[in-house]
């Protein structure tokens, strides 16, 4: 009777076998190339990435409009939380559903949030940057901070 270990050694010979029969096959016609010469010299080869690396790094221009709409719904309604700015969006985007927008709203709210368009308090959106705290326009209550917001004098 054979022995399992010596098919499996007689298989792993096979297989080395023909991989070094296929290298010397590889080898041989790379030399008989090589030995008849070329027509033309390669001067030079260019590689190219598929896709550029700043094509990446973008925002597509599917993600585009919805960008813009998250902002304009943020400037025209301020004070909505995230879930209200999407079902809001979906209603501008035809043939959207709260589902898509819910992860498409999500990046567009982190780019415009990063890109200081817009600004989150109190779980609600507002347009522009956050703005700046500083003793002039923090009031003290105690232990509590209250935030005042300049408004324009006439």
């Amino acid at each position: 009777m054979v022995e399992i270990s010596d098919v499996i050694k007689l298989i792993q010979r096979l297989q080395q076998e023909a991989f070094e029969a296929g290298w010397k096959a590889g080898i041989d016609s790379i030399f008989e190339a090589a030995s008849k010469g070329r027509a033309e010299p390669v001067k030079s080869i260019r590689l190219e990435p598929a896709h550029p690396m700043d094509e990446f790094e973008k925002p597509t221009e599917a993600t585009k409009p919805a960008v813009q709409i998250i902002q304009d719904v943020i400037k025209e309604l301020p004070g909505l939380r995230g879930a209200d700015v999407f079902r809001e969006a979906v209603k501008r985007i035809p043939g959207s559903d709260f589902k898509k927008m819910d992860r498409t709203g999500r990046t567009a709210l982190k780019r415009l949030k990063e890109r200081r368009k817009i600004h989150q308090r109190d779980k609600k959106w507002y347009p522009g940057p956050q703005p700046t705290i500083s003793p002039a326009n923090v009031m003290h209550f105690g232990d509590q901070r209250l935030l005042v917001e300049e408004t324009e004098k006439d």
